[in-house]
């Protein structure tokens, strides 16, 4: 029977620690707003980023706990190891994805 808790423990922990940079990043996108003219551009800018980050942070949550559940079953790695390899990928790429989301959400708003 396959024991799910390294797998849980990677996805909560990428959760929360992407939680943070969003918030992080969130708050980043505000400040850098603060000029824009047109109030309904930048709130919609704010709002494409803060989805796309939302859906990163769950997608990068289940590949963490995915990703720890093949480091301990296919490469025989231990649960401490594969948590926390698992949580470090997870983070980089939910951050990359975000970062990216924030990004492109200022053009396609419109804003110039």
């Amino acid at each position: 029977m396959r024991n799910n808790l390294p797998a849980v423990v990677s996805a909560l922990a990428t959760f929360v620690l992407l939680g943070i940079i969003g918030f992080l990043m969130l708050v980043a996108q505000i400040i850098t707003l603060n000029g824009v003219i047109d109030q309904s551009k930048a709130s919609t800018s704010i709002g494409i980023g803060f989805l796309c980050q939302g859906l990163s942070i769950l997608l990068a949550s289940v590949f963490a706990g995915w990703f720890a559940n093949t480091l301990i079953m296919r490469f025989d790695w231990s649960r401490t190891t594969a948590v926390i390899a698992s949580v470090i990928i997870g983070t980089l790429l939910g951050a990359a994805i975000s970062l990216i989301s924030v990004v492109l959400s200022i053009p396609i708003a419109g804003i110039r």
